[in-house]
């Protein structure tokens, strides 16, 4: 939940991976709550299971290959100076 928050506060990382990312959080608490407390229905929480897979996979996938190809990186600067983003000028 943690990441899915931080990321969706980022300016960088697109809000549709941020969403994924926080809709994943929250079915794998209500997955493993279910699990836990709620035994009895347990063919409820597979069917529930399986249609939050989507979104949890969507999310996860989605950052991890975000952060391969564009995470991370540094704009060069050519000039040799300082952009004034990178000098936190307003």
């Amino acid at each position: 939940m943690m990441v899915g928050y931080l990321t969706f506060r980022s300016e960088n990382i697109p809000k549709l991976i941020s969403i994924l990312l926080l809709i994943a959080s929250f079915a794998y608490m209500i997955i493993h709550v279910c699990y836990t407390f709620l035994p009895q229905l347990n063919a409820f929480t597979s069917v529930l299971e399986a249609v939050l897979t989507i979104p949890m996979v969507l999310g996860e996938l989605g950052f991890g290959i975000w952060l391969l190809f564009k995470g991370g990186k540094v704009p060069l600067v050519r000039d040799g100076g300082l952009t004034k983003k990178q000098m936190n000028i307003q």
